[in-house]
């Protein structure tokens, strides 16, 4: 899914020029966010009265709209001490203009351990149809010289997107359990994409996980909240999802993406060529379809994936040239699986659960010699 370079440009110039023009007038300088609300050993739990006051006063409508919203508020909780801190829309271009992101104090040393940098930006996609994408994409890096300990960890920002994609507040973030590390680097990014043809839209969302040591545990959130505290947490369930994996040449992964009780799980060990390589997998639960793909040569064992229970992989190992793929769709009136570029497939089982029916793909592909499936059973 790629942008169309010319007709972006112009559209998110436009866009952005918009957006700035309420900033230059009614601006306030402020060198440095501080946290408004700090609370120390508590529940790990968002404070709900402070959710429900954000969400319950959405951005009133601006002339001309802004694709940048008038505020973003960033949560914090490490080891129980939570805290809470308002970004205004101009200090959030200020960082963006100056690229050093805001430095974090999360365990109330006076000293900063983490830079954490949010990016919001429309774009636009063409694939089959148009779309209009609004990208949310927040990096969180640890400062070299911090002291941390493997406590919990999890950190949110929320924003109100613009009304044309959702009308809720929204968050996205990631959580580190108490005992595993955080990582060094980890970026989040949540997509809400529109079509613009037809006319009736549809908004979906897409989330793209990548870290550089994503070898510990990590648990991504993501979701949308109208404020009812009678709801203990609001995440609306990912129908289609992008994880990105790359960084390191060896990677041990034992990860989950929670989102209002639905988990997606990735579990395995990937060998990737060079680190500037990726590994992506593609899934929608709706549609039952699953792609795993490489930019580079790569191998894979004792994969696991399991999407809300509706889409499972599992594979022993899988090795795939640059360009291979592996992909299985059930959208169509018949299933199809597509094997690409693969030297080996060992112990595939696929299952698909999307209510309207179940299959089952199992099968052993050695693909670098005879070029022949043993076992192939399709249920």
């Amino acid at each position: 899914m790629k942008p169309t370079k010319p007709l972006t440009c112009i559209i998110v110039l436009t866009i952005l020029s918009l957006s700035l023009s309420p900033i230059i007038t009614n601006a306030k300088f402020l060198p440095k966010d501080k946290p408004f609300s700090k609370k120390a050993n508590t529940p790990f739990q968002i404070n709900k009265e402070v959710i429900k006051t954000v969400s319950n006063n959405p951005p009133t409508i601006s002339k001309p709209p802004s694709m940048i919203p008038r505020y973003l508020y960033l949560y914090t909780n490490y080891g129980g001490f939570q805290q809470w801190m308002k970004i205004d829309r101009f200090n959030y271009i200020l960082q963006k203009l100056r690229n050093k992101g805001i430095q974090v104090d999360i365990n109330n040393d006076e000293k900063n351990d983490l830079i954490i940098k949010p990016t919001l930006k429309p774009r636009l996609l063409k694939e089959k149809k148009l779309s209009i994408a609004y990208e949310t994409k927040m990096t969180i890096t640890k400062i070299p010289t911090n002291n941390l300990d493997n406590k919990f960890f999890e950190t949110k920002l929320y924003f109100f997107p613009p009304k044309f994609f959702s009308n809720k507040l929204s968050t996205i973030g990631y959580r580190s359990p108490e005992g595993e590390q955080i990582p060094e680097s980890c970026t989040v990014t949540k997509t809400f994409i529109t079509q613009l043809i037809p006319k009736k839209q549809k908004t979906h969302t897409t989330l793209h996980y990548k870290c550089t040591n994503p070898s510990t545990k990590v648990i991504l959130l993501s979701g949308e909240t109208s404020g009812n505290t009678n709801n203990t947490s609001g995440w609306t369930a990912v129908e289609a999802g992008h994880i990105s994996l790359g960084g390191n040449i060896h990677m041990e992964i034992n990860g989950s993406f929670e989102v209002e009780g639905q988990e997606i799980i990735l579990r395995g060990t990937f060998d990737l060529t060079t680190p500037h390589n990726t590994i992506d997998i593609w899934w929608n639960t709706t549609k039952g379809f699953f792609k795993i793909n490489g930019t580079g040569y790569f191998t894979a064992s004792n994969i696991y994936f399991n999407a809300d229970n509706k889409i499972e992989f599992k594979t022993k190992s899988l090795t795939l040239d640059a360009g291979g793929h592996l992909i299985i769709d059930n959208s169509g009136a018949e299933g199809d699986l597509s094997i690409d570029g693969a030297f080996e497939v060992e112990d595939l089982s696929f299952n698909i659960d999307i209510h309207k029916e179940t299959i089952t793909f199992t099968g052993d592909f050695d693909l670098s010699s005879t070029g022949e499936a043993n076992n192939l059973n399709i249920a």
